[in-house]
């Protein structure tokens, strides 16, 4: 049984009596809810005055009331009959006029004197309010101010209200309600009565039994005019962990006869709207605050007292009795907010039943009568009728969502929720978070849910206005997935942590933006969907998209591949084929025409021919009659060595005749008298007191040397190390230019740099490249050498009159081979870096230790070789360490050198007979070339047993012998001389042009990378070894890179971050591409660098070498970049267009074989291989993934990185793999925070094109100066 007692309290002197009317307050609120406060500083007369206004409003016609019309958003204005009772099931009967500081008030023109009475008696109600809830505030531990500060009316979000309420008169039946049971939202209501206007029942003590305490002992009040009867309101029961009670109250008719008219004003004082509501106790832990709560809809905040549901805005509608006077007829009524109660406001939406009527009972779930939805009505409180709506804004945006369509997912939560807090249990089906105790926060407010709707890429299939996105706390499973950059699911299914969590869009399906986040639609075939589509992304031609696919798998690549390797693999097979055939060919035709008719015979009558001794050698019977070559045995020479068994044949001016030597002979011989315009194309050479003084050097290196080398004369420089054998040779074939002293060429002085177009120099090792044969090696060279106005054909038939007089025909299709991997003998390599030189047609040959590393046979074929070379006119100086005795015989001429000086220069033939009247003896039988090797050496003390034998002893001894002899002209020969026109204009034309060079270049290349075709195959089978296995690592993430933040107020929804996927992958292809391409970058060019410079000294274009191998690894470098994109691609199946993520790669192989010249260029060839591995990664690592960019420019050492082509290159990867997410994750935050560039990509393409460049140019460079600096 509810209690009877009401406090009455006084608030006379307040200040003096604070703590004593607090404590009487706070045991009327705890033990009642309702007091009655007296002395509280209004006046009768004040009051009475405001009830008179109030009166003067109310007695207004309707129309004219209604200019102050009902606005539901703020619940201001005029109103009648508009509150539907639950405890009722009917609607109040007053009317009543709402008012605040700020809203619209009704004309002074209408009711004079209304605006400034009823302003200054809110302000003495505020007044009253202050004192009573300071003391509440002193009660419950918050400063005294709190409450004042929470409900500061001054404030535009304040939503306290003063009610002006009238109850029309009428005749009543028993228990007949003007206003149903219930409580106040509010903090505290003060309510102002006037005498004899009862009706007012309050149920104090909080202890109803029955819901809105039906059936409990109510208790009336007598309406007095002056005392105020204050009642605690739902939000201070709240605030303050349920100690103050909010209780029940009505207004009751009389039971019998006719009830008059019932003035009452309410002032109801409220929190301001964002003020967070928490007690001291925090029994509700999260706060709560009295408008962001978010709504939910799943939950009733009223009993439905018949057939209910919500529909597809999540409004609640409910069957009742229409609102207009004399009509019980049943209409459905559908509101958005649902704390404006559905049964008591007359806002939103109205609905005639389907099948009209006035029935309104049933059960909750009945839906034999529902609305019929093809016309809306909305409450007219002008006319106090419905009308038709017509679209205007008259509705609240909660309220414009209403349907009236029944949404059976929503309405079913409602039911359960309904069901189970009649059965007092947790309401679990309407928890708006699956966390036990979570409480969920709302991230859209209603004007940006109208403005934008569901995010981009989300699925809101259950929010509405009514129901806006909101952030449940995660379960701890979730929270685990989230943390891991992963989406909460549930059998296979993206969910959220509540019903009103958006979700991100499953991959395989997109959600359409037309459809506000409330459909998604499985990705068709043809297409993918990542996580978050919005729309499909059509998959390119070539690719596998079945129906919901998350990524398109692109198999053109593989099959391009594919193509090419299998093309490559029959290609070479049929060029092997084809090679086998023309060498088997060319073999059975050297053996015909050895064997003439023997063949044929052989073949007709199954005997092979007896061969006759002369069978190799031309026929006497068939040579001219003049002729003085007679063909000799087959076991003796045949080749150019076949001139030093002519001196008999020479004729006075010591030339031969086209008759006195072999036909292949006579043709080296007519094609180097053609490319010298001479009859004699020997050089000369002449020398004065030549010296040669380093700049940094003590003593000089080179001096006091003089004499000749005569044209066509083989002549050895000899002499112990350091006697300056190296630099004597570089001076005179111009490498070096001598410091002092006079060289002449053909009796003619000046710079010597200008004959080494005509001057061969075969250097100690054999410099060639193996991967080509004799021929190619040989035909190449006077291909770029030979004057440039001869064809091919004459350049081939001079090429193979080399091979021929070399001896190298039996091999002229053999590859040369390496040192380790020979395949021709060390004679024969050494014979083919001779004809390299005679291939250019020159008129002198240096050679430096021609007999080295040769065994004793081959040294001597060698020499002889060489001597012949001579005897044909070509001048011939050699280095060489203790010839045989057989070698040092073949010496024309002599110079000796120790200490930088001449010991002696003249015939190899006088040089015993010098040192013998030196007083050297040389013993029987020995060998000649050792004995003056000791000697020169200072080592001769064996043949002189007295006297000096040092090598300054023998320097001086020849000085004096030079004085002695005086300067005697040593020329044998007639000498063409320099000034001749002809000569000058042969030499000036002496080499192919640049970019023929070029091509020629470009093609040996070519053909030493498909002789090399293990290598080859090597690299391209690592290439796509790299490719498979980082495709395999990044195959589970199924092409997603990157995982930001979700834009806008979505992005607490975001699970952990991932922006550093896409640079990692960046990262780990820069490292893959150095390790696959550093190395072969650094073969194609380090194996060759002393060839180049070789080729360089002779004359060759360093440019058009370097171009042409640039040009000639492009083919090398797509192709390793397709073995390794494809594999890699197919795998991690990326965002990022294939074409653009090839280039890239493309790029960064062109920026590592720069890289790998610049290597090749300035370390050792032994080193460069491992070199350039080390300084590829460190270029990869400096790709700004880790550490950061960001962090790397904060170090200021941000140029340092950008200089590296790995950041270029992850930054393009970084914009390809963001950009397209730019709709659904904060991008420009992930850059900022990498420190990357999303729109960068033709620049960054141009950068890394121009970085590979500059590496090249750098290597081209450093290739010149590492040349200059070995000099």
């Amino acid at each position: 049984m509810a209690a009877r007692i009401v406090p009455i309290i006084s608030l006379k002197n307040f200040e003096k009596r604070k703590d004593e009317i607090t404590e009487q307050l706070i045991a009327a609120a705890e033990n009642a809810g309702f007091f009655i406060l007296m002395d509280h500083g209004i006046t009768i007369e004040e009051i009475e005055c405001q009830f008179s206004i109030s009166k003067k409003f109310f007695d207004l016609p309707a129309e004219t009331k209604g200019k102050t019309p009902h606005d539901t958003k703020t619940n201001n204005g005029w109103e009648y009959k508009a509150q539907h009772r639950p405890s009722t099931g009917t609607y109040d009967q007053k009317e009543s006029l709402w008012l605040q500081r700020n809203s619209q008030w009704p004309s002074d023109d209408d009711v004079p004197g209304f605006s400034e009475t009823t302003k200054e008696f809110m302000k003495k109600c505020e007044g009253v309010s202050d004192q009573v809830l300071s003391c509440f505030a002193v009660a419950l531990g918050f400063p005294e101010d709190y409450f004042r500060i929470a409900n500061d009316p001054t404030q535009p979000d304040c939503l306290t209200q003063l009610r002006l309420i009238h109850y029309p008169p009428s005749d009543n039946a028993q228990g007949t309600w003007r206003a149903g049971s219930h409580t106040d939202i509010g903090c505290v209501t003060l309510l102002f009565q006037r005498d004899g206007e009862d009706g007012l029942e309050i149920c104090p003590g909080r202890e109803s039994h029955s819901s809105f305490a039906m059936g409990d002992m109510f208790t009336p009040l007598a309406a007095e005019t002056g005392p105020i009867v204050v009642n605690i309101g739902d939000m201070l029961m709240a605030w303050s962990d349920d100690r103050l009670k909010s209780n029940f109250h009505r207004v009751r008719a009389k039971d019998v006869g006719k009830s008059p008219s019932r003035y009452s004003i309410a002032y109801f004082n409220q929190a301001r709207r964002d003020f967070v509501l928490q007690g001291p106790k925090k029994k509700y832990a999260y706060g709560l605050t009295a408008a962001d709560l978010p709504q939910d809809p799943y939950y009733p905040q009223e009993t439905p007292e018949g057939p209910s549901f919500l529909d597809t805005g999540a409004c609640v509608c409910a069957l009742q009795e229409t609102p207009m006077q004399n009509s019980n007829n049943a209409v459905w009524h559908c509101i958005g907010n649902q704390t404006q109660n559905v049964y008591l406001t007359t806002g939103g939406k109205f609905f005639n039943p389907v099948n009209g009527g006035t029935t309104i009972d049933g059960n909750i779930y009945d839906d034999s009568n529902g609305p019929q939805t093809n016309e809306t009505f909305v409450w007219d409180s002008g006319s106090t009728s419905l009308q038709q709506w017509v679209g205007n804004d008259s509705l609240s945006p909660y309220d414009l969502a209403c349907t009236g369509q029944n949404q059976t997912t929503f309405s079913t939560a409602f039911y359960r929720a309904n069901q189970e807090i009649a059965n007092n249990e947790t309401a679990v089906d309407a928890a708006p978070c699956w966390r036990a105790g979570a409480v969920s926060v709302q991230i859209q407010n209603i004007t940006e849910w109208q403005s934008q709707g569901c995010n981009e890429g989300f699925l809101c299939a259950n929010n509405t206005a009514n129901s806006l996105p909101q952030y449940c706390p995660p379960l701890d499973a979730c929270q685990s997935v989230r943390l891991s950059s992963a989406t909460c699911t549930f059998e296979g299914k993206n969910i959220g942590m509540g019903p009103f969590e958006p979700v991100i869009c499953q991959g395989g399906y997109y959600c359409p933006k037309s459809a506000n986040g409330m459909e998604t639609i499985r990705c068709p075939s043809g297409s993918y969907c990542q996580p978050g589509a919005s729309t499909p992304t059509p998959c390119v031609v070539g690719s596998h998209c079945p129906e919901g696919s998350a990524y398109q798998v692109f198999f053109i690549p593989l099959a391009v591949l594919i193509v090419v390797d299998v093309f490559s693999v029959i290609a070479f097979l049929f060029w092997r084929f084809r090679q086998r055939i023309s060498k088997a060919n060319r073999e059975r035709i050297g053996k015909i025409k050895q064997r003439g008719l023997g063949g044929m015979s052989a073949k007709i009558t199954g005997y092979k021919a007896l061969g006759d001794e002369n069978d190799n050698h031309e026929d006497q019977e068939m040579l001219p009659l003049d002729a003085t070559y007679m063909p000799r045995r087959a076991d003796t020479f045949s080749g150019l060595e076949l001139a030093l068994d002519m001196n008999h044949l020479q004729h006075i001016n010591g030339r031969f005749t086209d008759n006195q030597l072999p036909p292949h002979v006579m043709k080296f011989v007519e094609s180097m008298r053609r490319a010298t315009d001479a009859t004699d194309f020997g050089l000369s050479f002449s020398y004065s007191d030549l010296k040669f003084h380093p700049k940094k050097s003590s003593r000089p290196i080179l001096q006091n040397v003089t004499g000749s080398i005569d044209r066509g004369t083989l002549a050895a420089v000899m002499g112990g190390s350091g006697a300056g054998k190296s630099t004597f040779v570089n001076v005179l074939m111009g490498k070096t230019n001598n410091t002092d002293g006079i060289v002449a060429v053909n009796n003619s002085p000046g710079k010597l740099r200008r004959y080494k177009k005509v001057i061969g120099y075969v250097p100690q090792d054999d410099i060639v490249l193996p991967e080509l044969t004799v021929y190619e090696n040989i035909v190449h060279s006077a291909r770029c050498r030979l004057p440039r106005g001869w064809k091919d054909a004459d350049i081939i038939a001079h090429a193979e009159s080399v091979i021929d007089c070399l001896e190298l025909s039996h091999v002229r299709d053999s590859q040369v081979g390496s040192v380790a991997k020979p395949i021709i003998s060390g004679g024969q390599r050494k014979r083919v870096s001779i004809g390299m030189e005679l291939a250019a047609a020159p008129m002198a040959i240096f050679l430096d230790e021609p007999t080295s590393g040769l065994d004793a046979t081959s040294a001597s074929s060698m020499m002889k070789t060489l001597k012949a070379i001579a005897r044909l006119g070509i001048s011939v100086i050699v280095i060489i360490h203790q010839p045989r005795s057989e070698i040092f015989d073949l010496f024309d001429t002599l110079i000796l050198l120790g200490n930088g000086q001449t010991i002696y220069e003249g015939p190899q033939s006088d040089a015993k007979h010098y040192f013998e009247n030196v007083g050297f003896h040389f013993p029987d039988y020995s060998n000649h070339g050792d004995i003056i090797t000791d000697i020169i050496t200072g080592n001769g003390r064996d043949y002189k047993p007295n006297g000096n034998i040092s090598k300054e002893a023998l320097i001086d001894h020849w000085s004096s012998y030079r004085r002695k002899m005086g300067a005697t002209n040593t020329d044998r020969h007639t000498l063409t001389a320099l000034g001749n026109t002809a000569m000058r204009k042969a030499m000036e034309n002496r080499g192919a042009l640049r970019i023929q060079q070029v091509w020629l270049c470009l093609c040996r290349a070519m053909l030493q990378q498909y002789r090399a075709m293990s290598a080859y195959w090597a690299e391209m089978g690592l290439a796509t070894l790299a490719g498979f296995l980082l495709g395999l690592a990044q195959n589970p993430k199924k092409g997603i890179l990157f995982i930001g933040t979700y834009k806008d107020s979505y992005s607490i929804l975001s699970s952990a971050t991932d922006i550093s996927s896409a640079p990692e992958l960046a990262l780990l292809i820069a490292i893959a591409i150095g390790l696959v391409a550093a190395a072969p970058g650094v073969k194609a060019y380090s194996e060759e660098m002393l060839l180049q410079r070789r080729e360089a000294e002779a004359g060759h274009s360093r440019v058009a070498y370097f171009i042409a191998k640039v040009i000639s690894l492009i083919p090398r470098m797509f192709l390793g970049c397709l073995h390794f994109s494809t594999p890699l691609f197919l795998l991690s199946v990326p965002v990022i267009n294939w074409g653009i993520a090839f280039a890239a790669n493309l790029l960064y192989f062109y920026c590592i074989y720069g890289l790998a010249s610049i290597v090749s260029a300035v370390a050792r060839r032994e080193d460069a291989p491992l070199f350039a591995t080390m300084v590829s990664l460190i270029v990869g690592i400096l790709s700004g993934a880790a550490p950061p960019l960001r962090k790397v420019e904060s170090w200021h050492l941000g140029w340092l990185w950008r200089g590296s082509p790995g950041v270029w290159l992850a930054e393009l990867y970084f914009g390809r793999l963001v950009s397209p997410f730019a709709y659904l994750y904060d991008v420009d935050l992930a850059a900022q925070l990498t420190g990357y560039h999303l729109d960068w990509l033709w620049r960054n393409m141009a950068i890394l094109l121009l970085i590979g460049t500059i590496y090249r140019i750098v290597a081209f460079f450093g290739m010149l100066l590492t040349h200059h600096f070995r000099r």
